[in-house]
């Protein structure tokens, strides 16, 4: 009777064991489950930042048809000298055009689009953004002294900076700049000097940049912070990355991370099309950080406790048959354990649609530990003087493909 009781006991116990397992595992699964898109669901083809300007402008540009549309109706009356008076003192009373904001530039369209869009008839751009009277484009260089980077919270992908933001030209820049940050919400942007041809600003916020985790724990981020100027388009205004000028404050370090590189450079920006004959594009200066995990950290903090998991499970195949309990316990046991391991992994980090390194690595500690209990139930189905042959079997195959499917999750 001892027998039959102690494989119960043994059953049991595994039954129990694997059921946590499959409970923890299908909850790992559904977390990766919700981080794949659904079908069906449109992709946008901006991201998510750069809508708040496009937005703005195109309720801009909704609000001031209107008006547009009634200065093409009072035309004829502008000849007669109806309300011409009345409306150039108006515009007199609110200065020059650059103090203006940018749907005032629609007063300045000569004509009218098929869609009832004003037009520009000249110049490069039909936008009726455009000022195609403004002359020359105003080249400004942009400088950026980053002082620090708090806060970075890998799971959301935000980060706390402060930093100086300078704008220099050799010709003065339009009086009345709009910048905007696409990838943050800023917090105080104090202005230090507002010259002519020389403005310097003192910028906090919080920025965001979505993480590539595809390498974790050995992976490397990009930190982005991004400037433009959505009043004026590159007809009035061009930005100019100032290398010379963008760089770290001394003993500029990130908590946890190792910096790689500052990158800056400086694009015009394409907006989707808002409506007909929308061709202005805007400048952009980017800033790109690039940082990396400490790779120490990732290697005690994830691998080692991994591979702690595969020996200790692997040390049951030199435990004898007769010692069946003790060989038991190096299998279900394990199996619950790095599956506790691997949720604790996830935590912190967001759910990806991919599978991390330490996604890759865990499958192979899963299957080390399936291949263990395997040989463990091989000595319940075959008969008891079969035992030493499965024993010897089992000693050489197992660590031998743990091994081998090791190293090919490591390097994989």
């Amino acid at each position: 009777m001892g027998r039959p009781a102690q494989k119960k006991r043994l059953t049991t116990f595994s039954i129990l064991c694997l059921a946590l397992s499959a409970l923890l595992g299908l909850f790992l699964l559904s977390r990766r489950l919700e981080a794949q898109p659904k079908k069906g669901v449109p992709v946008a083809t901006t991201p998510a930042a750069e809508k708040l300007p496009v937005d703005a402008k195109a309720d801009a540009v909704a609000k001031s048809k209107g008006d547009a549309g009634a200065d093409a109706a009072a035309e004829p009356d502008k000849k007669a000298g109806g309300d011409d008076d009345k409306k150039g003192d108006d515009k007199k009373g609110g200065g020059d055009d650059d103090k203006l904001p940018a749907e005032d530039a629609l007063n300045n369209a000569s004509g009218l689009s098929p869609a009832g869009v004003p037009i520009h008839d000249k110049g490069k751009f039909k936008s009726p953004f455009a000022n195609p009277d403004f002359g020359k484009p105003v080249e400004v260089k942009v400088g950026m002294l980053i002082t620090d980077i708090s806060q970075y919270d890998i799971k959301e992908g935000t980060f706390e900076a402060t930093f100086y933001l300078s704008l220099t030209s050799k010709t003065p820049m339009p009086k009345k700049l709009n910048l905007v940050f696409p990838t943050g919400k800023v917090e105080a942007l104090d202005p230090l000097a507002d010259r002519p041809t020389f403005k310097l600003y003192r910028v906090n916020g919080t920025f965001k940049s979505p993480p590539d985790l595809r390498k974790y724990p050995f992976d490397s981020q990009e930190l982005t912070i991004e400037v433009e100027e959505n009043s004026k388009g590159v007809d009035q205004l061009k930005l100019y990355a100032d290398e010379e000028h963008t760089r770290f404050d001394a003993n500029f370090q990130i908590a946890g991370w190792d910096l790689k590189y500052l990158e800056a450079r400086s694009l015009s920006r394409d907006l989707p099309a808002r409506f007909e004959n929308d061709d202005l594009y805007y400048g952009r200066f980017i800033c790109r950080i690039g940082i990396a995990r400490f790779g120490t950290s990732a290697i005690f903090s994830v691998f080692v406790p991994a591979f702690v998991i595969v020996i200790i499970g692997l040390l049951a195949m030199w435990v004898t048959p007769d010692e069946m309990e003790v060989r038991s316990n190096g299998g279900a046991p394990m199996l619950a354990g790095a599956v506790l391991f691997h949720f604790s992994l996830i935590q912190s980090i967001p759910a990806t649609a991919y599978l991390t390194r330490a996604d890759k690595l865990m499958i192979g500690v899963y299957m080390s530990l399936l291949m263990n209990m395997i040989s463990t139930w091989c000595f319940f189905l075959v008969d008891e003087d079969k035992h030493d042959k499965v024993f010897k079997i089992a000693r050489v195959l197992v660590p031998t493909l743990t091994t081998i499917l090791m190293v090919v999750v490591c390097v994989v």
